[in-house]
């Protein structure tokens, strides 16, 4: 198990020079679009068009996922990134780029990403040991939180010098990096589940299995809430923080690289501990301290020391919260069908996310803001933020409820649901 660990250690290293190649692109080519353009909506529609596959094709891919062995599907997944990002180089070295070509290229982008990271979520319970469930987790968290730390500095820098075109580059070369620490290694054999066609009834398996589900199901219950309410202190915090500050840009700036320390350390900090044998409740009291500190105390917090402490806080806790969370569901899900569960999974929790960015946008503004406005500038934003991070406490501690309940009574095996 030692030499496993080392190897995936390896793959995760090239894993992670992938993952920042990706964020150099990503950053410079939103600051292209916008001095470009000068419409920031173009800017962030390159965030939206590749959000959407990780919600939509989410089934889909964990149902192919599952038919096929999960090292030879991320070489495929990663040589295909690497031919993309190739085009979008080509395009800009030319001087042929446009608008519509860019947002192609980030939905394909979106699109593979998505299969990627189901293989990580589904293969750490082929790979390793129950027991480093939660590090591994805490490892995977890392491949989000670090591009983010480094690759606004980077990209920012190779720009200035160098153009956008030696950034995209890099993220060109950075896939080899990732393609060859996979070619040359050799992880635990896993052999593909010779299952069911893919039809619209199938791909409803890992909807209906955890709904079925009483104890996962509980937990979804969680996250699906926490995550409609995220979407609206996520929707929130820019202007009110702005409002607040006087377009103090910079508070701003230090605001998001505080969060972002923040998650690195937390993902550190799980993937350096055992996990609790209580999971659950870890859960629990990592999103209770995230909603109280890292939402109402942020609502509420007034200066740029409280808001910086109060992302850091959540921003640590929230990839421990998920890192343990995601072990649970790995423990409890069959590995045969992990693919299309935490696809399923992937759509009800996500979905809502979108939803709730939206109506933290219009309440904030049309409803909040104007109504609190004798009160000062940006209060109304920061009721709702604060009624958010309740929103937030209070879905956590009712679903941990359904949990215990769920817990506590017998429960049937669920495996593949049978013609």
């Amino acid at each position: 198990m030692e030499k496993t660990n080392k190897t995936l250690m390896m793959v995760w290293l090239g894993q992670l020079v992938s993952a920042i190649g990706a964020s150099l692109t990503s950053f410079a080519i939103s600051i292209w679009i916008f001095e470009s353009t000068g419409r920031a909506f173009l800017s962030s529609s390159i965030i939206l068009v590749r959000f959407l596959p990780m919600v939509l094709l989410s089934p889909l891919a964990g149902m192919v996922i599952d038919r096929r062995n999960k090292k030879g599907t991320l070489l495929i997944v990663e040589t295909l990134l690497c031919i993309n990002s190739f085009f979008l180089l080509y395009m800009f070295a030319s001087n042929h780029i446009a608008i519509h070509t860019i947002l192609i290229v980030m939905l394909i982008d979106g699109c593979l990403d998505c299969v990627r990271s189901l293989i990580y979520d589904s293969s750490v319970s082929i790979w390793l040991d129950r027991k480093d469930f939660g590090r591994a987790n805490g490892l995977i968290s890392l491949l989000n939180s670090i591009p983010i730390v480094v690759a606004p500095l980077i990209a920012v820098s190779l720009m200035g010098a160098l153009g956008i075109t030696w950034v995209i580059f890099v993220d060109f070369m950075s896939f080899f990096v990732a393609i060859l620490t996979l070619f040359f290694i050799k992880l635990p054999k896993q052999e593909p589940v010779a299952s069911n066609p893919v039809t619209l009834q199938n791909l409803a398996m890992g909807f209906k299995w955890i709904l079925r589900n009483a104890k996962v199901g509980s937990i979804q219950f969680i996250f699906t809430a926490l995550n409609f309410f995220n979407g609206i202190g996520i929707a929130l915090i820019t202007p009110y923080v702005l409002t607040r500050t006087s377009g103090n840009e910079n508070a701003l700036a230090q605001i998001s690289t505080l969060g972002a320390i923040g998650a690195v350390a937390g993902g550190l900090f799980i993937s350096g501990v055992k996990s609790p044998k209580n999971k659950i409740l870890a859960v629990l009291i990592g999103l209770m301290i995230s909603a109280l500190v890292g939402r109402v105390g942020f609502a509420y917090a007034f200066t740029l020391a409280g808001w910086c402490t109060a992302m850091f806080i959540r921003q640590f806790t929230i990839p421990v919260a998920n890192g343990w969370n995601q072990a649970i569901w790995q423990e409890e899900v069959p590995k045969e069908i992990q693919g299309s569960i935490f696809g399923a999974r992937r759509v009800l929790g996500q979905g809502v996310f979108p939803l709730g960015v939206f109506l933290g946008g219009f309440l904030g503004e049309k409803v909040f803001e104007p109504f609190f406005s004798s009160y000062g500038a940006g209060i109304g934003f920061a009721v709702l933020i604060g009624i958010a991070g309740i929103g937030e406490i209070l879905s956590s501690t009712l679903g941990y409820f359904f949990f215990r309940r769920a817990y506590a009574a017998p429960l049937r095996q669920i495996g593949v649901p049978e013609e």
